[in-house]
């Protein structure tokens, strides 16, 4: 995150002011992100719909698969 400083008009400090929820900063950055990048938000959403049901039509146990993926001997050469 970078540092920045603007001059605000009174009327447009009174404003932002009274419609923040939270500090003026976050509501500043959230202002620019909705205007400067809009398509963001919908992109990162496509994604995860995108990915949703990606294993559905695996037929095996998630259980074992999971514990043959963390399978190791690294425990067995830990010495005390």
């Amino acid at each position: 995150m970078k540092r920045t400083q603007i001059y605000l008009s009174d009327d447009l400090y009174f404003e932002l002011k009274n419609r923040s929820k939270r500090s003026i900063s976050e509501t500043i950055r959230q202002i620019l992100r909705e205007n400067l990048m809009p398509n963001k938000k919908e992109k990162i959403l496509s994604s995860i719909d995108e990915a949703f049901g990606l294993w559905q039509d695996r037929k095996f146990d998630t259980e074992t698969y999971i514990r043959n993926i963390r399978k190791g001997t690294r425990l067995d050469n830990f010495r005390y």
